[in-house]
This record gives structure tokens, sequence and C-alpha cells, in this order.
């Protein structure tokens, strides 16, 4: 075989090798972080999981008593911008003055 095809041949190769090579460090990186994070491996991660959901408790009734109401005081501000379009004109701009 001649040297120039030889290179060719494992330049067409190599990048699947490398490729695959990445994509599996890569999966084993993740899936350890995920595991350790997520599933308390690490300590002090799951102290700070502990924190962010008791925090998440204790805004929960103050974000559920924001919320109350929204519905209606949004239809309220659509329904009072449609009057105002309406008092203004077909576009929405204010009718022009007479001079």
């Amino acid at each position: 075989m001649r040297p120039s095809a030889r290179n060719s041949n494992e330049l067409q190769i190599a990048p699947a090798i490398v490729n695959g090579l990445f994509y599996a460090l890569l999966a084993i990186v993740v899936g350890s972080a995920v595991i350790a994070i997520g599933g308390g491996g690490i300590v002090p991660m799951r102290d700070r999981w502990k924190n962010v959901l008791a925090k998440y408790d204790e805004e929960k009734p103050k974000i559920q008593e924001a919320a109350k109401g929204s519905k209606e005081r949004i239809t309220e501000q659509a329904q009072k911008r449609v009057e105002q379009v309406k008092s203004n004109g077909e576009d929405g701009l204010p009718a022009p003055q007479a001079r």
C-alpha cells in the first residue's frame, strides 16, 4: 500500500473513533454528575437541595396568593384596552383634532 493511501484511510476512520470515545467519555462524566448531584451522592449538594425545597415550600403560598385573581385582572385590563381602542378609533390612535 502506498503511504498516501494509508494516510487518507486513517483520516477517514479516526474521526469516527475519536467522536465515539468523546461521546462515551461525555456520557460517563454527565452520568456521574447526575447521580452525584441529583441522587444526593455529594453531601453538600444534598444540603443545598434541602434548602432549595424548603425555600420553595416557604414561597409557594405567597406565589399562590399573588396569583389569585390574576385571570380577572388580565381580563379587566384587556377590556379597558378594547374600550380605549374603540374610543380612539379603529387603529387605536387618538382621533385627529380639528383646527
